[in-house]
This record gives C-alpha cells, structure tokens and sequence, in this order.
C-alpha cells in the first residue's frame, strides 16, 4: 500500500509537471538509475577497450615524410642556382605524379602488395580494387607552408616508414621519366629549326657571294635588289645566332639532372598505432550507451504517464 501510496504520488509529480509544461527530470538524480547507468558504462567501456586489442584487430602505424617539390624549370634553376622551390603549380603537378596509378604499379612492383592480399590480377576488376586497397594506406596533400605530406598507414610500422620514403623516391623517378621526354622533345625540335635556317642563310650567302663577285667595285645602291637581299641577310643572320643559342641551351639542358625533392621531415618508425583509437572508440560507446539509457527511460515514463492518465 505505501508502494502504491509513493507511486501515485510519483505519477501525480510527473503529470502535473507535463501539464505545467515542465518536465520533471529528478529521477535523473536518484541512486538507482546513477549506479545502474555507471555499471552499464563501465562495462561497455572494458568490452570496447577488449574488443579492440591487438589480438582482435590489428592496430595500423603511420608514418610521414614532408618534403618541398623542387623547380622543374631548367632557366629558373639557373638563376636560382638550383635551389628554388617549386610554385603552386609544380607542387600540384607533382601530387598528380605521388597520386597516379605509375606510383601505384611501381609500390605494387616493389612491395607485392597484389600477392600479399591474395589479389588474382587475371581478373577484370582486379587492379582498379588493387588501387583502391593501396590508395586507402596512403594520404598524399599540400601542406598550409608550400610543402607536400606523404602519410602512409600500415600494421607493421618498418614498412609504413619505407613506403613513405619510396613514394618520395618513385615520384622523382616518374618525373624524370615524364621531363625526360619532353626535354628531347624541346631539344629535337630546337636543332632542327637551327638547321633549317643555317641552310637558308648559307644559300643567301652563296647568292650574295655570287653577286659582290661580279658587281666588285660596286656597291650595293639602297632600294636595289641587290642591297634588299643584304637587308634580308643580316635579319636571317641575327635569328640564326637566336637559334643556336636556344639549341646550345637546350643541348646542354640534356646533360644537366633534375633537382630531387628536397626532403624536409623524413619518415620515422612509428612507436604506437594511429587506429583504432581505442580509448577514443570506448569513451564513445559508453556515452552512447549513457544516452541511450536516459531516452529508453523517458519512453518509460511517457508511457507510464500515458498509462495513469488512461
């Protein structure tokens, strides 16, 4: 009966203060549902923080190399004697280069990564998942200070620290690779414009020899044919000289290597894991369980509220 006698008592408070408009949330406070709320908390935290042991899950380590991407431009490295850094443009074309699918066969060449995880790469989808699989460890971006981070999450923390360091190598590698095209390329064409217009102003040459020869104490009267094909000659004269300053310039180019990118922060040897964060995943859970004992007793109050009101 004083059960009873409390519990109406109780029904009476909760919907007086429903009608009142405000809720009545003492029974946040009582003893009971503190000790119990604690003891499921805890108990979600410990099974949380077990669950995400070592032995369950393995733990993945990072490591970062940070380095600043070098001038590409062989003028630019002449004037800053080799050791400007690259401009926003460079830097994102060789995040392009860190990103592309020639880094990922090249870590895929050198790590074994497809046979490692059992990769049939006879299949037709096989190496756009191979890339995903490799891209997912990686994380590759511009720094707010010009540089560029090369993140590489691994299980074993050796490993994660050498992939990091190889990407900075391979991605130098690939742009030599690429450049060195493209500086034949350049170099081909120079000479070949050069020897286009030496033979043109060797054969001017021979006409204006074969003329002096038979005018000899004559000399050129301006407006004449004669004295226009002179004009002519010293205009080919000065481009040729351009010209064979640009093919001297690009020949030597050929010879001269790429700056590597200059290496700021190299990867270490991680000493604790960056995922999972299990202190982080069991604080979370056991304030997820927390808030879901508050709501699941508010719906049974309401219902109890609903109930006594019936």
């Amino acid at each position: 009966m004083e059960w009873a006698h409390k519990n109406k008592l109780t029904m009476r408070e909760i919907k007086s203060a429903g009608s009142s408009g405000v809720p009545d949330l003492r029974w946040l406070f009582e003893k009971k549902f503190i000790i119990r709320s604690v003891v499921v908390a805890t108990a979600v935290f410990f099974l949380v923080y077990v669950a995400t042991l070592p032995v369950f899950i393995k733990p993945l380590y990072e490591s970062e190399t940070i380095i600043y991407v070098p001038l590409t431009l062989i003028s630019q490295q002449h004037q800053q004697q080799g050791i400007g850094f690259g401009g926003n443009a460079e830097i994102d074309w060789h995040i392009q280069v860190l990103k592309s699918t020639r880094m990922l066969d090249s870590l895929n060449l050198l790590f074994g990564f497809s046979g490692q995880w059992g990769k049939d790469m006879n299949l037709p989808d096989a190496r756009s998942k191979l890339y995903q699989a490799i891209s997912s460890r990686i994380n590759i971006g511009k720094t707010r200070y010009g540089s560029v981070s090369v993140k590489v999450r691994h299980t074993d923390p050796s490993m994660a620290a050498e992939i990091s360091g190889q990407i900075v190598s391979i991605g130098d590698a690939i742009r030599e690779d690429i450049l060195h095209d493209n500086r034949y390329s350049a170099f081909d064409l120079a000479r070949e414009r050069y020897r286009q217009k030496e033979e043109k102003v060797a054969e001017m040459q021979r006409i204006i020899e074969q003329e002096a020869s038979r005018r000899r104490d004559v000399s050129p009267i301006p407006g004449t044919n004669f004295h226009e094909i002179l004009v002519v000659y010293e205009d080919e004269l000065r481009e040729l000289r351009t010209l064979r300053n640009d093919y001297k310039r690009k020949k030597n180019s050929l010879n001269t290597p790429l700056p590597s990118s200059y290496i700021v922060s190299e990867a270490v040897v991680a000493h604790q894991p960056v995922w999972p964060p299990r202190k982080l995943l069991s604080l979370a859970s056991a304030l997820v369980v927390l808030l879901g004992l508050v709501f699941f007793e508010v719906i049974r109050l309401d219902k109890q509220t609903g109930s006594s009101d019936a």
